[in-house]
C-alpha cells in the first residue's frame, strides 16, 4: 500500500494496531473540533453530525468543560 496522505499513515498503523473487533465508518482522522465544526489532518472541515452524547450537547471542545478538565486534572488524574 501506497502512503499518499497523513490519512492513510494514521489509517495504516490503525489496521496495523488495533483489534479487528473496534469499528468505525469513517475514516476522517480528527486533528482539532470546536463546536460542531472538526478539522482532520489533511486540513477539511467537516460538520460532525455523528459525535457522542456529551458533545452533541455542548460541542467539542467547550470552553467550560476544557476549564473544567483543566482544573482536575491538576488535582488528580489517573491513568
Amino acid at each position: 500500500m501506497v502512503i499518499t496522505t497523513k490519512t492513510d499513515e494514521i489509517v495504516t498503523k490503525r489496521k496495523q494496531f488495533v483489534a479487528q473487533g473496534v469499528s468505525n465508518g469513517c475514516l476522517a482522522i480528527a486533528k482539532e473540533a470546536k463546536g460542531a465544526t472538526i478539522v482532520d489532518v489533511e486540513g477539511q472541515e467537516w460538520i460532525d453530525f455523528a459525535a457522542a452524547i456529551g458533545t452533541l450537547n455542548v460541542g467539542h471542545s467547550h470552553p467550560k468543560v476544557v476549564e473544567a478538565v483543566k482544573q482536575q486534572v491538576e488535582k488528580f488524574l489517573h491513568p
